[in-house]
């Protein structure tokens, strides 16, 4: 995600203060009755803005926010109230350092980030999020199609079935999806949103 990263680092403040504008509950509200309970261990993959991550932690989650861009990282840790999350430099596909670190989560979102790696990355991106997520743990993404104004060297489109079908051959099992608007006002901007289950379902 070099390229994205270099995208967002000299725009950090004007994308920051647009996503944390949106409220987390508003923007993930078909993910959130698949939160695990309080207290479990959250990765928040791509976390930007820093607004979800700093939101699950005011819920009581003990939260690692991975963000490859240092503008996004440095824009979110002084510009939200103080809260225990953990910020590292790491990234998708590999998420080298935290599987380096053999950390373990409970509950792993990845929003708004697939779309910036192409989909010859998807099943490394799968395998590094499912490496990452306890037996029984739950993967969030979503993810939109770019639109006409979006550079076109770090937006990619990928269909349902490609998420689908990239996921299960890292052994993660759909369990839900669905779609919703986009919460910041752009009409164009439509989201699609799945959650997966590390392993089979009993």
């Amino acid at each position: 995600m070099i390229a994205s990263a270099a995208f967002y680092d000299p725009r950090a403040d004007q994308f920051g203060e647009r996503y944390a504008s949106a409220r987390f509950e508003d923007v993930h509200r078909g993910l959130l009755r698949h939160l695990p309970q309080t207290g479990a261990a959250i990765a928040d993959i791509g976390a930007g803005s820093g607004r979800d991550a700093y939101a699950m932690a005011a819920l009581g989650y003990q939260v690692t926010a991975a963000e490859p861009s240092s503008g996004m990282r440095d824009w979110a840790m002084s510009s939200h109230a103080p809260a225990e999350v953990r910020w590292i430099d790491d990234a998708l596909p590999t998420l080298a350092l935290l599987r380096s670190e053999k950390r373990i989560f409970d509950f792993v979102l990845c929003s708004a980030v697939l779309m910036h790696l192409p989909a010859s990355a998807l099943g490394g991106c799968f395998s590094a999020l499912g490496a990452i997520t306890a037996a029984t743990g739950k993967v969030a993404i979503s993810v939109r199609a770019p639109t006409p104004t979006d550079p076109k060297q770090i937006f990619h489109a990928h269909t349902a079935s490609a998420l689908k079908t990239a996921a299960s051959s890292a052994g993660l099992t759909l369990i839900d999806h669905g779609e919703s608007v986009d919460v910041l006002g752009r009409d164009v901007v439509k989201w699609r949103w799945m959650v997966f289950q590390n392993g089979e379902i009993a």
